[in-house]
C-alpha cells in the first residue's frame, strides 16, 4: 500500500498534466487517517531513501483536503514565497510574500488557494523547468518554488532533473489522462510568477 510508480526516463523541463480522483478503501496504517498520495518529481537517490519507501525529491502533495501543498523530501531544499500562519513553523503560499527555504524540519508549505473538489476528478499540472516549478490545481496556482537543491557529497547542489513518482501512501486513489510534454523553459505567463 506504500509505494509508487516511476517513470524510467529523468525529465528535467516538462508540463504534467493529470486528473486525480479518491477512492474509498484505505490500508493500516491510515484506516482512520485522510486519504494521501502526491507526485514526486525531480526525484533522485534511491528508492527506500526517504520514509523507506521513495526516492528523495519535490512532492506535489495530494492529500485529501490538502491537494496541492508543497514537501520537500529528503536531503532536498526549495524556495517558495510564504506567509505566517497561526502554526508557528507552518507557512502558506502568497505570490506577495517574502521567499523563504523549506528543508528538514519545516518541509510543508500550504497552498494558497483551495480550488480542490473533494468528492470529483481534480486537475493536476506541474510545470517545471530546471530547479524552479509552478504547481497548478484545477486550473489555480496554488504554489511556486525556485532554487531546488539537494545534498550530496556534503555539498548543496542545484536539484534541475530526475524521475517522475505517482506515490501510493495508505489510500485508494485514481488517476488518468496522465500527460508529460518535454518543453524547452518556463512559458512566459509562469516566468513572471517568479519576479
Amino acid at each position: 500500500t506504500f509505494g509508487s510508480l516511476a517513470t524510467l526516463e529523468e525529465y528535467s523541463s516538462f508540463h504534467l498534466k493529470m486528473e486525480v480522483k479518491w477512492g474509498s478503501k484505505r490500508w493500516p496504517p491510515k484506516l482512520n487517517h485522510k486519504s494521501d498520495s502526491g507526485v514526486i518529481y525531480h526525484s533522485t537517490g534511491k528508492f527506500g531513501g526517504t520514509w523507506k519507501t521513495w526516492k528523495q525529491g519535490l512532492e506535489y502533495q495530494l492529500e485529501e483536503g490538502s491537494m496541492g501543498d508543497f514537501f520537500v523530501l529528503g536531503a532536498v531544499k526549495a524556495e517558495a514565497p510564504l506567509a505566517d500562519t497561526s502554526q508557528p513553523g507552518l507557512y502558506r503560499y502568497r505570490k506577495s510574500a517574502t521567499w523563504r527555504v523549506l528543508k528538514i524540519p519545516k518541509i510543508r508549505a500550504l497552498r494558497g488557494r483551495d480550488p480542490e473538489r473533494q468528492k470529483d476528478w481534480n486537475r493536476v499540472e506541474i510545470i517545471a523547468h530546471e530547479d524552479q516549478a509552478v504547481h497548478l490545481l484545477n486550473g489555480k496556482v496554488v504554489i511556486v518554488i525556485r532554487k531546488a537543491e539537494v545534498l550530496k557529497s556534503d555539498l548543496w547542489r542545484p536539484l534541475t532533473k530526475g524521475q517522475i513518482q505517482f506515490q501510493s501512501a495508505g489510500s485508494e486513489v485514481r488517476f488518468r489522462n496522465i500527460r508529460i510534454k518535454k518543453t524547452k523553459g518556463m512559458s512566459p505567463l509562469c516566468h513572471r510568477l517568479f519576479q
